[in-house]
């Protein structure tokens, strides 16, 4: 099975898993589990098994919180919310993208993947503060790498759970058919607020955990700057 689970508090367990799946992020309080962002749909046996491994049932999730649409971060979704009946909850942009059954912003119609659309029951906003696995965590929106993007920031610790706006030192494809020609723009301003905040640790989207978080931001901030003085290098990417 393709995932190693890391128990980062007694309430949070950051799954990496291997490519193409998107690592998941598991908080447990008395209420209940949340689940960010559910893998790659290939692989929602695997991703079912981990959960439960992670001392979650499936049939009993409080809540799932997608970082974006795309392919792989959102394969189990369907699955688990028919199991479970539980909530659904992204930024607006991705909500209405969903409720519109958009393929193209959630990649399927241009990469030809399988999905699965699911439904979209709350929307999280910048700033926003939500209470997860006994922790308070600020939302932050990260678009760039696709609009409507969210990442989780908690103050207390440090830690910048990242999504794909940055991970060790890259960060999610630029698909600019997609997101526009401005995305490496709006990747550059997201890398630049981020490097504002007082992170230690970053838990990215894909790949393991970065302990020097602001040295990872700062890699990622000189990749996409060096995308926008040579756009070919991007188209290359």
């Amino acid at each position: 099975m393709s995932g190693r689970l890391l128990e980062l508090a007694p309430g949070l367990c950051m799954v990496q898993r291997g490519w193409l799946s998107a690592n998941h992020f598991i908080f447990r309080d008395d209420q209940g589990a949340t689940l960010l962002d559910s893998g790659y749909i290939a692989q929602v046996r695997e991703t079912m098994a981990l959960l439960r491994q992670a001392g979650v049932d499936p049939h009993r999730l409080r809540r799932i919180i997608s970082s974006h649409l795309h392919c792989d971060h959102v394969g189990a979704n369907a699955l688990l919310q028919r199991l479970s009946g539980c909530p659904i909850a992204t930024s607006r942009i991705a909500g209405l993208a969903a409720q519109r059954r958009d393929a193209w912003a959630a990649w399927p119609a241009y990469y030809g993947q399988d999905y699965r659309f699911f439904p979209v029951h709350e929307a999280l906003r910048q700033d926003q503060r939500v209470a997860l696995g006994g922790l308070e965590w600020l939302v932050l929106e990260l678009p760039g790498h696709a609009a409507g993007q969210l990442g989780l920031f908690c103050p207390d610790t440090g830690w910048l759970i990242s999504a794909d706006a940055a991970w060790g030192g890259d960060f999610g494809v630029l698909t600019c058919r997609i997101e526009g020609w401005d995305a490496p723009l709006r990747q550059r301003d997201t890398l630049r607020r981020l490097l504002t905040l007082p992170v230690t640790t970053l838990l990215p989207g894909h790949g393991p955990l970065q302990e020097d978080g602001p040295a990872s931001l700062e890699r990622c901030l000189q990749r996409v700057e060096s995308f926008i003085r040579q756009p070919r290098r991007m188209a290359e990417d």
